[in-house]
């Protein structure tokens, strides 16, 4: 029983260092948005306090790639954010999470080839204006911050084995 409850707090744990986040929004008139045609590996949502000027969406995934295709409805311009999991404490003051974006092509223009930390209050944003229909194709490839994912599996284990461990006021060794 125990076993069991340490791996899915394990397997936990490690999603979160994996977790990409892409903002989206067809920013200009409140009927705007995206139609999303090809989502694999992804989950959508459209929270409420991104919902106005245009349709936001946030994207999340954990599958250390992504390729989407959507269309734009609507004239407007079109903003996108790389950015990493929004992470707070106790008092509600970001924590940094960073996530190496290592590739980031839309439409075949490659705008980032090279391992780029980001976190949630640092994004990489890109913009380009838009015409109702207009195609696009976006190819996204991230890996966890500064290490690989063998060397984070070692790390987290190494934390849930020591039991003086701590990781923000969560105390390892009781889990």
């Amino acid at each position: 029983m125990q076993l069991d409850y340490r791996s899915a707090v394990l397997k936990s744990f490690l999603s979160l260092f994996f977790l990409a986040r892409i903002d989206l929004k067809n920013s200009g008139h409140d009927a705007n948005g995206l139609l999303f045609e090809k989502t694999d590996g992804c989950k959508i949502k459209m929270p409420q306090w991104f919902q106005q000027d245009g349709t936001g969406y946030q994207l999340e995934s954990s599958e250390q790639s992504l390729k989407l295709t959507f269309r734009c409805q609507g004239k407007g311009t079109l903003n996108i954010w790389l950015r990493g999991l929004d992470v707070r404490d106790s008092h509600r003051s970001s924590i940094p999470l960073y996530v190496d974006y290592t590739y980031f092509a839309l439409n075949g223009e490659v705008l980032l080839n090279k391992s780029t930390p980001i976190w949630h209050d640092k994004p990489f944003v890109v913009s380009r204006a838009v015409r109702d229909g207009d195609e696009y194709t976006m190819e996204i490839r991230w890996e966890p911050h500064g290490c690989s994912k063998a060397e984070l599996l070692e790390m987290i284990e190494k934390l849930l084995v020591d039991h003086e461990a701590h990781f923000g006021v969560v105390n390892l060794a009781k889990l």
